[in-house]
């Protein structure tokens, strides 16, 4: 695990460094995501990836509940379209 979190940070690094204009850090623990966005100077957004980061992005179609099996911890649902539709 600490190795693939190394992995990740240099990853981050070079894709800054590469010149990208932002990255998303998608199911990373927050205290991963924190150490990235801090270490890099692009925007950071985050899905499932902690507070920290710089942004957040929620797929409408998890937030509303259209997908009966997807259950992340970190998604809150307002709606449950899937027994609707």
């Amino acid at each position: 695990e600490e190795n693939s979190a190394r992995k990740i940070l240099q990853d981050s690094i070079a894709l800054s460094q590469a010149g990208s204009i932002g990255i998303v850090l998608e199911m990373l623990p927050e205290v991963l995501g924190k150490k990235i966005t801090e270490d890099i100077s692009i925007p950071t957004i985050g899905i499932g990836a902690g507070r920290y980061t710089d942004g957040q992005v929620l797929v409408l179609q998890d937030l509303l509940g259209m997908n009966k099996y997807f259950h992340p911890k970190f998604l809150k649902k307002y709606a449950n379209l899937n027994e609707v539709i």
